[in-house]
């Protein structure tokens, strides 16, 4: 699938959950609801994670080192950043044998 594919997939399930108030098999009391359970449930988001995926693999990079891999939601990473740590959606390690250090500015404090 091309990118525009995905938005094509995006627009048109927001859409269709809009003006029928249902997703994913159940009914909800109007549009709005329903668009907020299509939303949390992580559908859409996914459609661009597995493209990303699709593309590291187009480019050689071996399936192994995606965590977590194409058409899947777990495992993720979690990598400190400047503030906090946060579960990564996708990312690529270098290796099967990693080590995380955990080490922020908030250390030295």
């Amino acid at each position: 699938m091309s990118i525009h594919d995905i938005f094509l997939t995006i627009k048109t399930e927001f859409e269709s959950a809009i003006i029928s108030a249902e997703f994913d098999g159940k009914k909800y009391d109007n549009g709005y609801k329903a668009k907020q359970a299509l939303i949390r449930s992580q559908r859409l988001i996914n459609y661009i994670h597995d493209l990303i995926k699709s593309e590291f693999i187009s480019l050689k990079i071996n399936p192994i080192k995606i965590i977590p891999p194409l058409h899947v939601t777990k495992p993720e990473i979690k990598l400190p950043g400047f503030l906090k740590r946060k579960n990564q959606d996708i990312c690529l390690v270098p290796n099967l044998s990693f080590t995380l250090i955990a080490f922020t500015p908030l250390n030295l404090l």
